[in-house]
């Protein structure tokens, strides 16, 4: 089974309402290829988001806290990576 690779570039927080951002990228993990339409979501819950064209995802509306994010595509063995919001 192929690898996959999941970088979580911004974890921030908007103090004016709470609310945090969780943006990422998901790639292949031999090639870097970046993977459209991969999943992203919180472990444990129904919120996620789909990678665009160039593997982007955005998870917003985030209270802040620890969230396990989990990368998951056809063919691939799923990733997960720890994000604090401060």
């Amino acid at each position: 089974m192929r690898l996959l690779q999941l970088f979580v570039i911004l974890a921030t927080t908007f103090s004016a309402h709470s609310q945090g951002v969780i943006r990422g990228k998901i790639n292949d993990g031999q090639t870097g290829e970046s993977l459209i339409g991969a999943n992203a979501f919180i472990e444990g819950t129904t919120k996620g988001a789909m990678a665009d064209l160039d593997g982007n995802f955005s998870l917003e509306g985030l209270a802040p806290g620890t969230y396990n994010i989990v990368g998951r595509f056809i063919g691939y063995r799923s990733h997960t990576q720890e994000v604090v919001i401060t």
